[in-house]
């Protein structure tokens, strides 16, 4: 198993194959014949493709990408339909003065 560092996208080139390595770093694929590109990837830091040469184990040192940095953009507010629609409902009463809502 090799490590990184957490949730960097890790996907055989050319193909549908990855995963995400865990909470640790750890990640494991299959790979059918052992040779291939894997290419890692991971928001701020830069992508790399390394190749597998039929080696079992492949550590990747990560670097910072910071021309991606500029383009991260963190919310931190949840939106809900319902709770929209109900803080439009509250809104519009007015408690507890009037006993009904327009």
């Amino acid at each position: 198993m090799a490590r990184l560092s957490p949730a960097v996208n890790v996907v055989l080139k050319g193909t549908t194959n990855g995963t995400v390595s865990d909470a640790n770093g750890n990640y494991k694929m299959t790979i059918p014949d052992g040779n291939g590109t894997l290419v890692f990837s991971f928001i701020g830091l830069k992508s790399q493709e390394v190749e597998i040469g039929g080696r079992a184990v492949l550590d990747v040192k990560m670097e910072l990408d910071v021309t991606q940095l500029s383009e991260v953009v963190v919310t931190t507010a949840r939106w809900s339909p319902v709770k929209a629609a109900r803080t439009r409902f509250l809104n519009h009463c007015n408690f507890p003065q009037q006993s009904h809502c327009r």
